[in-house]
């Protein structure tokens, strides 16, 4: 098990205020499963900040979204599904494979928001 820490900061956020968008990629592709990813805010970044951690090639491997501004840590699991019929499985939980570049991307935020997201993950060979 080989445990790897990488950090995404978006650019700055630009638009008007409630209505800004930033995003920032990694530059390489991430191989492996995400366990827990950190947000840290800058700027002024209001209440109704959404902030989405998704691959970049379609289809989009989303990894998480987040409504709010507040710095914290966020342990990532998919909603597990049956598969005999697709329904959600209750308290259950599957792990984030990522084969991909990562973005983060900030909208309905204000203007100079920034926000840095530490990814903690498994590589995979």
């Amino acid at each position: 098990m080989s445990i790897q820490r990488i950090q995404i900061t978006t650019a700055a956020a630009t638009g008007s205020a409630g209505s800004a968008t930033g995003e920032g990629t990694t530059t390489c592709p991430i191989q492996g499963v995400i366990y827990s990813i950190h947000l840290a805010f800058s700027g002024s970044p209001p209440v109704g900040t959404t902030t989405t951690i998704l691959g970049i090639t379609a289809p989009y491997t989303p990894i998480l979204a987040v409504t709010g501004a507040t710095d914290a840590w966020h342990h990532v699991l998919h909603q597990a599904v049956s598969s005999a019929d697709g329904s959600d499985i209750t308290n259950q939980g599957t792990l984030v494979s990522i084969f991909d570049s990562v973005k983060v991307a900030l909208s309905t935020t204000n203007e100079d928001a920034v926000v840095c997201a530490t990814l903690l993950y498994e590589h995979v060979r």
